[in-house]
């Protein structure tokens, strides 16, 4: 159907393409997410910038990495360079709650960290938190003590997270980790602890607190 001259469209958000394969259009607050893809489409380097003139020049650093040949192959990002970009990213968490899901997230790093983020799978998931329920921790709270099924909870949360964002920018297809239930865990006693809630649940029951 055509339009008559006087209807009103409402505008469309544009895309600025880049030497052919980069991408820049408005996020959200005035910022501004970037993308620059190969000639097969696959994405090789991406972001978020503060402002238009941030993401342009950070495509433009991007291109001369890309002609240099020293940007980085997406195929071989590691879940630990991976889960770096996605702690980076969280601008509206404070400071406090930033190191403990830093510290929450090293404990499964060190079992998969070196591990490319395309290889892992829902097993490799299941398996990382199953030999984290019989380690004993490190962190101040819990310092000797097997891991906790809350702690747990929270490291299947933040790997959900992070691999959740990577399918988001194209760097895998499927989330590892959508199948995985949560693992329990044990105290020292022996005794099964609880499960932990996820985000939205804890979100829930601190509103009811209030």
């Amino acid at each position: 159907m055509t339009k008559q001259p006087n209807e009103k469209t409402s505008p469309a958000r544009t895309r600025t393409r880049a030497n052919g394969f980069g991408t820049k259009y408005p996020y959200t607050k005035g910022r501004y997410r970037w993308q620059y893809r190969n000639a097969d489409g696959k994405v090789l380097a991406h972001g978020i910038s503060p402002d238009k003139t941030s993401a342009e020049k950070a495509l433009a650093r991007v291109v001369t990495e890309k002609e240099r040949g020293t940007l980085a192959n997406p195929d071989r990002v590691t879940v630990r360079e991976y889960a770096q970009t996605w702690l980076e990213r969280q601008n509206g968490v404070r400071p406090q709650t930033l190191r403990l899901y830093r510290c929450e997230l090293e404990y499964a790093l060190k079992i998969i960290g070196h591990k490319q983020l395309r290889t892992i799978k829902y097993q490799t998931i299941v398996d990382t938190l199953t030999t984290l329920s019989k380690q004993v921790m490190t962190s101040a709270r819990g310092a000797g003590k097997t891991m906790s099924g809350r702690t747990l909870g929270k490291i299947r949360t933040h790997l959900k997270a992070v691999f959740s964002e990577a399918v988001r920018d194209q760097l895998i297809y499927v989330n590892p980790t959508d199948s995985v239930r949560r693992v329990r865990g044990r105290e020292d006693t022996g005794k099964p602890v609880g499960i932990a809630l996820d985000f939205p649940e804890a979100a829930r029951l601190q509103e009811l607190g209030e």
